[in-house]
């Protein structure tokens, strides 16, 4: 057949890597835990670093420091180690994300029934777009509802639907055309 060569995956061999790069999250994570008093919000400090970059939840942890419950300000040494573990974090977030992507690339390919696994804190999930749910893995009978999310994005998308619905029914030279 034209002499193209497909390998089988070695799905082995990435789900060795992800148990590796999920002990090196946890390395990372436990990190910056030993960095962060007990009063800090850690979780908030992660999500602000995971969705604007390490660089931006630190100026917002500098600008003030209670924001996320920090009890004073940090000191150039404390804020330069934090730097690191946090984009260490988010580094090794990414890698996971990715070999999670590759394994299930694979297997979804090969069977089209599977849901697709997600990783999230290091761990396994599926997400349910029929129940709308999200169930980890390690705790398979709790799934958990997902909530909508409202961006502003899909508020200005929503409302434009909401204004072509209405002007479609208020021209009835439009009856016939088919409605998208």
């Amino acid at each position: 057949m034209g002499g193209i060569v497909t390998e089988a995956p070695d799905i082995d061999n990435i789900q060795r890597n992800i148990e590796r790069a999920r002990q090196n999250y946890a390395d990372a994570m436990n990190a910056l835990r030993n960095l962060a008093p007990s009063t800090v919000k850690l979780e908030t400090v992660i999500e602000a670093a995971d969705e604007f970059g390490s660089e931006h939840a630190l100026r917002l942890l500098k600008e003030n420091h209670t924001r996320f419950g920090w009890s004073s300000s940090l000191d150039s040494s404390t804020a330069d180690r934090l730097d690191e573990a946090l984009a260490t974090l988010m580094e090794r977030t990414q890698r996971l994300d990715e070999l999670f992507a590759e394994r299930e690339n694979f297997l979804c390919a090969a069977d089209p029934t599977r849901l697709r696994r997600y990783c999230i804190d290091a761990r396994e999930c599926v997400i349910d777009p029929i129940s709308n749910t999200v169930t980890f893995m390690d705790d398979p009978k709790r799934a958990y509802r997902l909530q909508e999310v409202k961006t502003e994005d899909s508020v200005v998308l929503d409302a434009h639907r909401d204004q072509r619905r209405l002007g479609d029914r208020q021209d009835p030279d439009r009856e016939n055309e088919p409605k998208f």
